[in-house]
């Protein structure tokens, strides 16, 4: 497509002899490169562990910012204490100015670059410098970097869970819709208690509460589980009564007050 149309441009700037019209427009052109993006677009929809992750970035940037600043916090006391302390040419290889520190502290201590050699230095020169540095691995690498990857476990898991259940639900809101449209007779919008009866008797609705671990049986013996008293339900309160029946979900205070 690209080779067309710098034929159809040249063409174009040859029969009018304008050449700078050629280069203008070629470059004007170039810009439309930019709708190959959509083409990454589609690729994340196929994907949709790449969404999930995209959005944990998302979610997780407070906690990690939070973080890193507890992390440098770290590592600006222990520069400090190295710098003020260290003498001679153990001060000027490693600990010449609190800049300098903070650098040997997070590529040498946090990342292990060279962890080995500057612990042996350290003990070598005195016990307590040793002593130092195993207190700040304890404190940077151990401690406050290990619980960032805590919290972007945990951040992934709830965003992982929070996006399979916006999956069944729009799953679920799908088939009914579809199956509203079959019983639907007087073109209401909403779910009677006859039209219920008549959604249990579709095979598709049955397999549908089965999926999502709903009990249907409990379900069929006692309707009033879901419409709670009232004649009939909209889709969208009919779909939250029975997203709220899954064995899955945990029983809340409400739940409790309800079987009283």
């Amino acid at each position: 497509v690209e080779r067309w149309r710098r034929f159809l441009v040249a063409a174009v700037s040859t029969e009018s002899g304008n050449l700078s019209f050629d280069v203008t427009l070629l470059r004007m052109l170039r810009l439309l490169r930019i709708t190959r993006v959509a083409r990454v677009t589609r690729l994340l929809r196929q994907l949709p562990e790449v969404l999930i992750l995209l959005k944990c970035i998302g979610v997780a940037t407070r906690s990690v910012f939070f973080t890193t600043v507890l992390l440098v916090a770290v590592v600006y006391i222990f520069a400090i204490a190295m710098t003020q302390v260290s003498e001679g040419d153990f001060k000027k290889d490693h600990w010449p100015s609190l800049v300098a520190s903070m650098e040997t502290l997070i590529f040498t201590g946090c990342f292990a670059d060279g962890l080995y050699a500057l612990a042996s230095r350290c003990f070598q020169e005195h016990v307590m410098f040793g002593l130092t540095l195993c207190a700040f691995m304890v404190c940077a690498p151990m401690t406050v970097m290990n619980m960032l990857v805590g919290i972007l476990v945990e951040v992934v898991g709830i965003v992982a869970a929070a996006e399979q259940e916006a999956g069944i639900s729009a799953m679920v809101m799908e088939q009914l819709e579809v199956a509203m449209k079959k019983i639907d007779e007087n073109n209401d919008g909403r779910i009677s208690k006859e039209e219920f009866v008549q959604l249990l008797g579709m095979q598709d609705v049955i397999s549908i509460f089965n999926d999502v671990n709903i009990d249907v049986v409990a379900v069929v013996r006692d309707p009033d589980i879901i419409f709670a008293g009232d004649s009939s339900l909209s889709i969208q309160e009919f779909m939250d009564a029975v997203m709220a029946l899954r064995g899955s979900n945990p029983a809340t205070v409400k739940d409790i007050i309800q079987l009283r």
